[in-house]
């Protein structure tokens, strides 16, 4: 008797795993059919825009946010375009650009998307910290390398108990400063963002329509951010880069997320451009 005993045993455990997956991935939010259903490859693995690096994830953040400016992907030659910045200038010498931030750009909860919030992003792209694959492309800006050195410079000193600064917090403070110093990056208004390179970069439009460069929202991005006290390092969760949570100023937001099954986006009503999109949902 004892002999048939195990196999049955083995067939209910898989009949029971079986019925809890039937469980699993029949459940889930019932939405309308999306008017766009598209591939994407993979799952993504991240929607933090200064974390990008799988063109996965690239394809859906360029849906999800606006960089300042963007490729004209009807163009034959992809031009520049206006996107979150509606006109920009540039001095004579080809190093400093001034963006104008439009008046209209806002976030999916309606919040207004100003300069300071670019030059934020901006520098969580530059920190160590954060070990982002395109590090490299923020330091063309003028004061970023100094930055990134003195940053891996006084955590290495924070490591070794040499630190001159009490704590990680201190350390995180003069942080701030030292970036306020030393990169020339700079928003006098809202409306305003000046960036300053080291040298002419012929391609630094290009830069900027890249998905790294896009903007993040501070107040939801600093719940989620901590300085780790013994090490001064700027310690992350993922969290809000998913639904419902995720705070985004591209034409579509992320309305849900289940992972490896579907990730389903629907327009942003607070988009300043909802005239030229064709569609009003995509999965």
């Amino acid at each position: 008797m004892r002999r048939y005993i195990a196999p049955v045993i083995r067939v209910l455990a898989v009949i029971a795993l079986l019925v809890g997956l039937l469980i699993v991935f029949g459940a889930g939010t019932s939405s309308p059919r999306a008017d766009l259903v598209v591939y994407n490859g993979n799952d993504v693995s991240t929607l933090d825009p200064q974390r990008l690096s799988w063109i996965p994830d690239m394809r859906i953040a360029r849906l999800v946010y606006e960089p300042l400016v963007q490729h004209d992907v009807l163009d034959w030659d992809a031009r520049i375009v206006p996107a979150a910045a509606e006109s920009w200038r540039v001095s004579e010498d080809g190093r400093t650009y001034t963006f104008a931030i439009r008046d209209d750009a806002r976030w999916s909860n309606g919040e207004p998307v100003t300069s300071e919030q670019f030059r934020y992003a901006w520098r969580r792209g530059m920190l160590p910290d954060l070990a982002s694959d395109y590090a490299a492309m923020f330091r063309f800006i003028e004061g970023a390398d100094a930055f990134y050195e003195w940053r891996v410079g006084q955590l290495g000193m924070m490591e070794r108990g040499e630190s001159a600064y009490a704590d990680g917090r201190a350390l995180w403070d003069a942080t701030l400063a030292k970036f306020d110093e030393l990169v020339a990056l700079r928003a006098p208004d809202a409306r305003t963002l000046v960036v300053t390179l080291r040298e002419p970069v012929p391609f630094f439009l290009d830069l900027c329509a890249f998905a790294v460069f896009c903007p993040v929202y501070p107040p939801l991005v600093d719940q989620y951010e901590r300085v780790d006290a013994a090490s001064g390092r700027l310690v992350r969760r993922p969290g809000w880069t998913r639904p419902p949570a995720i705070v985004s100023n591209g034409p579509f937001e992320v309305t849900d997320w289940q992972f490896k099954r579907t990730l389903r986006l629907d327009q942003n009503p607070h988009y300043w451009n909802r005239g030229a999109l064709h569609v009003r949902s995509i999965e």
